[in-house]
């Protein structure tokens, strides 16, 4: 896998459920996914990504684009461009793999290691290095896989575009690659084969979730993200021990570090995976305690 697999597969590593395809741009007057989150000192822009796009969805809504310019600093969950994760590459294929001696059949039931085997030798990929691979980078794998035969590529991201456009701007980042890495390598073999387990029964239903969940972005229709969600431990309950560590967790850890900037008197631009969002336990629910929330 090249460098720049890499960097999409990190982008990828927390929107499996949220993959979506581009579509037009939100049409002045409508809400956007886009929130203004005022402290007494500082005011921030809180915008659901769609980690995933096509060229399509360009321009975005002016009020998007403005409310990126008037802002001091980009705040993103980890800066992916392409001279900050130079380094990470490396590290990342070092820990998402297994030594020589190990492979992925010692960690998942036999069940799904053969449906795993199956589905990347239709994908092209060498039955050999999916072996090699942790089911965590797997599962990411796969799906990138399949968001590209639809058309759809991580350089077109929202987090990308405000990356490329940030020349002027300070950027900081609220976990940071590195911090990700730690994450998903620390998943157990029980949670990594439900995440691997999960991708392989919703993948072949991306292509079908794509419109509805555009359509809750362009909409700025929260309450149907969040069901979006909410089905999908419902499906699987199982999952919800992972939808903990990868979606609440996080999120107490950003709404902290988000409180924090919010004393600063800047005004901040923030871009954080939609799903971060949503929810009892999701930022707009976590800083509405202290911040005024207001959806625009």
């Amino acid at each position: 896998m090249n460098k720049r697999a890499l960097r999409i597969t990190i982008a990828l590593a927390f929107v499996v459920s949220l993959s979506v395809r581009a579509a037009e741009s939100t049409p002045t007057g409508k809400r956007l996914f886009l929130w203004r989150i005022k402290s007494a000192k500082s005011t921030a822009y809180l915008l659901g990504s769609i980690h995933v796009a096509k060229p399509q969805m360009y321009p975005l809504d002016s009020r998007i684009e403005k409310a990126f310019q008037g802002a001091d600093v980009l705040v993103v969950e980890a800066n992916a461009s392409p001279e900050k994760m130079a380094g990470t590459a490396l590290q990342m294929m070092m820990r998402a793999s297994y030594p020589p001696e190990d492979n992925l059949e010692k960690h998942i039931s036999k069940e799904l290691f053969d449906a795993t085997i199956s589905r990347v030798a239709k994908l092209g990929l060498p039955a050999a290095q999916a072996r090699q691979m942790k089911p965590w980078l797997l599962g990411m794998t796969i799906t990138l896989a399949e968001l590209q035969k639809l058309g759809i590529d991580p350089a077109y991201g929202l987090d990308m575009h405000f990356l490329q456009g940030a020349k002027d701007k300070h950027i900081e980042e609220l976990e940071g690659a590195e911090a990700q890495l730690n994450l998903l390598d620390g998943l157990s073999d029980k949670q990594q084969e439900d995440f691997l387990k999960y991708t392989l029964k919703d993948v072949d239903n991306i292509a079908r979730h794509v419109d509805d969940m555009i359509a809750s972005w362009t909409s700025g229709d929260a309450k149907k993200l969040e069901a979006f969600l909410l089905q999908a431990i419902q499906d699987s309950p199982d999952l919800q021990p992972l939808f903990v560590k990868l979606f609440d967790d996080r999120n107490k850890a950003m709404a902290a570090k988000i409180e924090t900037l919010l004393k600063t008197g800047k005004t901040y631009f923030i871009v954080v995976g939609a799903g971060h969002l949503v929810g009892k336990t999701g930022l707009l629910q976590l800083l509405g305690k202290t911040c005024q929330v207001e959806q625009m």
